[in-house]
Parts: C-alpha cells; structure tokens; sequence
C-alpha cells in the first residue's frame, strides 16, 4: 500500500466501548498484543478508530475504522482489483466434484505490512494505541 503524494497524518481519538462490552474488548485486545499480531506504541502521528462488532459465538471483532472522510482511506492509492462475479466463479466450478469450507480466525493478520506503511494503520483505543505489527499483519478496514 503507498501513501498519496502529500498525504498528512491524521489522528482520530478513541472511540467509546460500550460498558458491557469493555471486558470483552480489553481481552480481545490483549490476546492480539500476545499473539504478535499488534503492538503497543507511545507515541504515533497517524491514529484510526477501532469499530466493534459482537459475534454469535459471543466473541468480538474487533477491526479499524479507516473510512472516516478524514481518515486513513482518502490518503492511499489504491490497487485496484475486481472481485470476481459469482457467475464466473459458479461456471469455473462446473464439474467439481470436491468442495471445502475455509475458515480463517483473524484472515487480515496473516498479510504482511511493510515498515513504512505500518504507522499509518495505528489504532487508537480507549485504554491504549495498538500498532499492528509490520511483519505480520494487514488489515483490511
């Protein structure tokens, strides 16, 4: 990913958890520092809200809000590539006789980020500021 040509840093404060979610959120953050996947940062220019989403299993999602107009997705270029049309995908299958569900915990952390992008997805919560890490995670606002 690259940065738009003058693109300035932007910083947005934390967003509120709601009180019956904040233990919850706490651990979930917790568990994604231990892994590798983030790490806590003291200082940062860039800054993006977290956005949480309770899951059936009772478990939270919790992922970056970069699509503030004043946010993280204005200043990047993007690459664009067309998500392939399910009747293409349907008639690629035709014939198949084997079929599998994939299902990734966390899919996005297993993208690596390059160091000097890495600053720029900082997330800022309510307890502390968590950088994903450069060498294992990209994550998909």
């Amino acid at each position: 990913m690259h940065l738009k040509t003058g693109a300035t840093p932007v910083f947005a404060r934390a967003r509120d958890v709601p009180v019956a979610l904040r233990d919850a959120y706490d651990k979930e953050i917790d568990i994604k520092i231990a892994s590798g996947f983030y790490k806590r940062v003291d200082y940062s220019e860039w800054a993006s809200t977290t956005h949480v989403v309770a899951k059936k299993n009772g478990k939270l999602r919790i992922t970056g809000n970069y699509k503030p107009t004043l946010g993280l997705n204005p200043r990047i270029t993007i690459d664009e590539h067309p998500i392939p049309k399910m009747e293409h995908l349907f008639n690629q299958m035709r014939g198949a006789t084997l079929f599998f569900h994939l299902d990734i915990d966390d899919a996005y952390t297993h993208l690596e980020v390059d160091d000097e992008f890495s600053h720029a997805l900082t997330l800022n919560t309510p307890n502390s500021w968590s950088d994903p890490s450069s060498t294992s995670s990209l994550w998909s606002s």
